[in-house]
């Protein structure tokens, strides 16, 4: 075992595990006494670092990584063929030596570079790039590069990168409501809201037939959608445009779990104008009114 990977797993342990620690007892102790209770301090600690490397797999760093760590997707990008189309991927901040050992089976290599699926992943959502130098960095897809005019739809990313091909695939869909904006009022409508959980088979169902058929232009395409399309009871008179508490109300964020624990989540839905969009520019062709009326009864949205 490295050091290095010994103090990274102890940093990853729960605090739980020492809150119950005594303060030491002055009593003296017979030495068959304090023998047996090396050896189960041993047997227990040996016990907890083997499950502590066990447990943290790929999924579990990758999620751990976004949830206490400031991060904005890397200006640096660059595109890989995947199954005949050009992906998009931008890199991850994660530091060479923490992939090394989730380095998994071998995807493709060129020019003295090697890319490789993480450990224990069968989808193309990351992907750890080896270099010349034997440093490694972490990818993660963001769209499928198209001529301008040109499109794919989210059934061909979630075939092609996730390897998802039937709403069976999907083991729950969570969603909250927009955060763009965190005043006292926005804060009490986003509690109003809150994050809802979808496990029942016949919303994954429809979620996911709507979605697969979804209209893609790519990264910096602009938004074909009408934001003064659909009205609802929360909006009030002022029709230019929306206002942030009604964008707030129509708004959802939405997270795709698939049964390995893979994500995907970086979709929205803006029932405003109907219609997906997501991070990085990606717009797409609106939705139809019957499509929008099936997510908005799943949603709530009224």
């Amino acid at each position: 075992m490295k050091k290095e990977d010994f103090f990274e797993v102890l940093g990853e342990l729960n605090d739980d595990i020492v809150k119950g620690a005594k303060a030491p007892v002055k009593k003296k102790m017979n030495w068959k006494i304090w023998g047996a209770a090396a050896c189960l301090c041993l047997v227990l600690t040996g016990g907890v670092l083997y499950n502590a490397f066990k447990s943290v797999g790929f999924n579990a760093m990758i999620a751990n990584y976004y949830n206490t760590t400031f991060h904005n997707a890397s200006l640096y990008g660059t595109n890989i063929d995947i199954g005949g189309k050009q992906a998009w991927y931008h890199e991850v901040s994660i530091r060479s030596e923490k992939l090394e050992k989730y380095i998994g089976e071998p995807y493709q290599s060129a020019d003295s570079r090697a890319w490789y699926i993480p450990a224990g992943i069968t989808n193309l959502k990351y992907l750890i790039l080896q270099d010349s130098e034997d440093n490694y960095s972490l990818w993660e897809f963001s769209s499928f590069i198209v001529d301008k005019g040109a499109s794919y739809t989210y059934g061909d990313v979630m075939k092609t990168i996730y390897g998802v091909n039937s709403a069976e695939d999907i083991v729950r869909i969570t969603t909250t409501p927009s955060t763009n904006s965190n005043t006292a009022l926005h804060r009490s409508i986003q509690k109003e809201i809150g994050t809802r959980i979808y496990t029942d088979r016949e919303s994954i169902e429809i979620f996911y037939q709507i979605a697969e058929n979804v209209v893609c232009y790519g990264v910096g395409s602009e938004s074909k959608g009408d934001p003064n399309r659909f009205s609802y009871s929360f909006f009030t008179d002022e029709r230019d445009k929306p206002t942030s508490e009604e964008s707030t109300y129509g708004t959802r964020f939405i997270k795709i779990t698939l049964a390995d624990g893979t994500t995907i989540d970086s979709w929205k839905y803006d029932a405003l104008s109907g219609s997906f969009f997501e991070y990085g520019s990606i717009f797409t062709q609106p939705l139809s009114d019957e499509d929008v009326y099936k997510l908005n009864d799943i949603f709530d949205i009224k």
